[in-house]
């Protein structure tokens, strides 16, 4: 789960080689908090950013899949630099934070857009990416406004952080936690959502180490 999730601005991104590949390190301004310490103004340097492209249906968007720029808005959901999760590469450079799998959200006039990788019509052999999920991309994908957007985001916060309490409190059946699972799928397909942070949480976050181990 996101350590934070914040509404932000890009700034430059500086290209990095690191010996497990190449990613970019970017200069982040966050412009509000929703989960986490970080405060609205405060820069902060993440990994990750530059896997995620804009592409049809994006307004400035003529042709092809650009990658993310400055002066972009969008939602992060990031782990600290050593957290478990996302490439190993993240660690090697000098970002304080890196994107969590599937961890970044475009905002336009028409709402909200998350990615998803994408095979444009005619070239099903080559993919574009993680591209915007638009009504050209995807036509039935989902763009809440931010209000909703932010709504959305509350109310999952909300739930792991009593998920977690329960859990620590071994107040949950065997039963119970089945239920929660089997309820899962539907929220999935409802959010066009691939990964699900839930069922890690109640089977092994107990059991894993916060960080990744040193070498």
């Amino acid at each position: 789960m996101a350590k934070l999730i914040v509404k932000a601005e890009l700034g430059g991104a500086t290209d990095i080689h690191t010996r497990d590949g190449d990613c970019a390190v970017w200069d982040v301004k966050v412009l509000s908090t929703l989960h986490g310490d970080a405060e609205p103004q405060s820069m902060i340097r993440v990994a990750g950013i530059e896997v995620y492209h804009k592409g049809p249906g994006i307004e400035g968007v003529e042709k092809g899949y650009p990658r993310l720029s400055k002066g972009d808005v969008v939602y992060l959901f990031l782990l600290r630099k050593g957290d478990r999760g996302g490439y190993a590469m993240y660690d090697l450079t000098d970002a304080n934070w890196k994107v969590i799998e599937s961890g970044a959200c475009l905002v336009a006039k028409d709402g909200v857009h998350s990615f998803k990788q994408y095979w444009p019509p005619g070239l099903r052999m080559s993919s574009a990416g993680f591209v915007a999920m638009t009504a050209k991309t995807f036509p039935t994908a989902p763009v809440p406004s931010v209000e909703e957007f932010e709504k959305h985001v509350r109310t999952s916060l909300e739930f792991a952080s009593d998920l977690r309490s329960k859990l620590a409190a071994n107040a949950l059946t065997e039963a119970d936690k089945r239920a929660v699972l089997a309820k899962r799928a539907e929220v999935l397909k409802r959010e066009l959502a691939g990964d699900d942070y839930i069922p890690w949480l109640i089977y092994d976050e107990q059991r894993q180490p916060a960080t990744r181990p040193a070498g």
